[in-house]
């Protein structure tokens, strides 16, 4: 029994490794993955920092001195 299992993996290993191919084109594919999870973290990354220097130069454009006014009383 344990021979016809050895003789199996080894037949699936040179299966994959030598006769298609296979652990190539998976082994490329994880990269390709994984550069495109990397390149998607850096563009989510870049995209937060943009909402966030917008938000800002917004609120500067919007606020006014009546408004910091508004807000000491309120404060009071």
């Amino acid at each position: 029994m344990d021979l016809t299992i050895q003789d199996m993996q080894r037949y699936t290993r040179t299966l994959i490794e030598d006769e298609t191919n296979i652990s190539t084109m998976v082994e490329k594919a994880l990269r390709e993955n994984a550069k495109e999870d990397e390149e998607k973290a850096k563009n989510a990354e870049s995209d937060i920092v943009d909402d966030a220097d917008l938000s800002i130069e917004e609120l500067e454009r919007t606020i006014k001195d009546s408004d910091y006014a508004d807000f000491e009383e309120f404060k009071e």
